[in-house]
Parts: C-alpha cells; sequence; structure tokens
C-alpha cells in the first residue's frame, strides 16, 4: 500500500511540477514571454476602409456607408462599431454612431458595405447651421470603437467624408 501511496505522488508532482519546469526551460526563465507572446505590430493586417456614400431617410436621420475590406483568410464577425462625430475644421463635437446591425460577418478576403447611423446632438446641429450653413458638405473626424469576435479596437479616422452639412430636426 505505501509503495502505491509513493507512485501516486510521485505521479502528481510530476504532472503538477513538471509542466512549470518544461516552460522554464523553453522560455528561459521568462513566463512573460508563455503567457504574452511576441509579435511584430507591422506583421498585422489592417482592414482597408473606404468611404463609399450618405443617405438622408424621410425620418432625417442620418446614415452613413463605407466599403470594408477584410484582409484576412478567415471570416470575422464585427459585434460592434461605435464612436463620436467631430468637425474636422474646428474639432467641435457633433454627435455618436453605431453600426446599424447588432453584428456583421465579414467573408475572408472579401469587402462588404457596412452602414452607420449618426445621431447629431443640438450643439452639433447647432455648429453646423452657424459655420456650415453655406456648404453641402463638411468632413468629420471619427473617433471609433470596433469589436472584433471579441477584441475591442480603438483609432481615429480623420476627414471622413463628405457627409451634408444641412440638418434638420
Amino acid at each position: 500500500m505505501d509503495v502505491l501511496k509513493w507512485v501516486l505522488r510521485i505521479l502528481t508532482v510530476v504532472t503538477v511540477i513538471g509542466p512549470f519546469c518544461l516552460a522554464f526551460i523553453i522560455y528561459h526563465n521568462n513566463l512573460l514571454a508563455l503567457v504574452m507572446p511576441k509579435f511584430d505590430i507591422a506583421e498585422i493586417e489592417m482592414p482597408d476602409v473606404k468611404y463609399i456614400s450618405y443617405n438622408i431617410t424621410l425620418s432625417k436621420t442620418l446614415l452613413i456607408t463605407f466599403n470594408f475590406t477584410n484582409p484576412y483568410n478567415a471570416a470575422l464577425t464585427v459585434k460592434g462599431f461605435s464612436g463620436r462625430v467631430f468637425c474636422y475644421e474646428h474639432k467641435v463635437f457633433l454627435g455618436n454612431f453605431s453600426l446599424t446591425k447588432e453584428s456583421v460577418i465579414l467573408p475572408p478576403r472579401k469587402s462588404i458595405a457596412l452602414t452607420l447611423i449618426l445621431n447629431y446632438t443640438d450643439v452639433g446641429k447647432r455648429h453646423l447651421k452657424s459655420y456650415h450653413h453655406e456648404e453641402e458638405y463638411v468632413y468629420v473626424d471619427l473617433g471609433f470603437k470596433i469589436d472584433i469576435q471579441g477584441v475591442t479596437l480603438q483609432g481615429n479616422y480623420t476627414n471622413f467624408g463628405p457627409v451634408p452639412s444641412v440638418v434638420d430636426g
């Protein structure tokens, strides 16, 4: 019976402590590399985003459509895309935008048109009426958050547009 206890103890030590020892040997006492592997950020391909057009609905809602190209050999699921809109020229906060659909699947190495709904704030509407009343179109800066398959990326897109400067309602 004592032999069986010792065999089980040795087996437990080997199966529990063995992988830790192997990790120390492989990663040369650098467990951070085990948890967070190194990768070159230059090797990561970014999706290609190109402005297509805008549309104003009957309810005076502004929809912005753009082309989003998936650079990878695997399908990607966009679970959320939202952010803030600023006047490109004056850097004034104009409103918020979000994806019109709850989630979108991007096929591998393909492009898909995504549509955003833009909701102007009252301050944004006043700014457009005061400073851009003679202009038909303006360009905006977008500060965005995009959730692709549970990974949230944040960024900025400057000089996006043209989008209409006339806002009714």
